[in-house]
């Protein structure tokens, strides 16, 4: 999950939730330690029904060694589906781990395409803007625009 691990980057580690319109609620946020006591990430889009938020989907990952992002859980409350790749310590159900590895990466594309990385970049670049963090150099005015700053009636 590229584009996850890049928000994780750009907040610093924080947690990432992320409104894109007209897309789901993106979020992405450490969670502990998943079953191999590695460090765990979840990467979720919210939606909402009679009031209540609904995972569609919730993903969770295991952080590697090497930095790779391994898939341990899937739920979507939509469907009512929750596959966990690990159960009560026997062997990983490897078959669904690369059920869920496959689908992450046309989710991962997907979430790429729908730009929650640039969203949250402007986002970000924003709230610099008005904490007074970034200086925006603002060009000189041309003679045509220095001439023209009166309001015609």
């Amino acid at each position: 999950m590229k584009s996850a691990q890049q928000l994780l980057e750009l907040s610093h580690g924080k947690a990432v939730s992320l409104q894109n319109p007209p897309y789901m609620k993106l979020c992405v946020e450490k969670i502990g330690q998943g079953p191999n006591n590695l460090p765990a990430i979840s990467v979720a889009h919210y939606g909402e029904q009679n009031g209540d938020l609904m995972r569609d989907p919730d993903v969770c990952f295991e952080v590697q060694p090497d930095g790779k992002w391994k898939p341990y859980s899937y739920r979507n409350d939509y469907t009512g589906i929750w596959q966990e790749v690990y159960v009560e310590n026997k062997e990983p159900n490897l078959r669904l781990q690369k059920s869920l590895e496959d689908f992450c990466q046309k989710w991962d594309r997907n979430i790429i395409e729908q730009e929650y990385v640039e969203e949250f970049k402007a986002k970000n670049e924003l709230k610099e803007l008005i904490a007074g963090k970034v200086k925006k150099e603002i060009p000189p005015l041309t003679p045509n625009q220095s001439q023209n700053r009166g309001f015609k009636i």
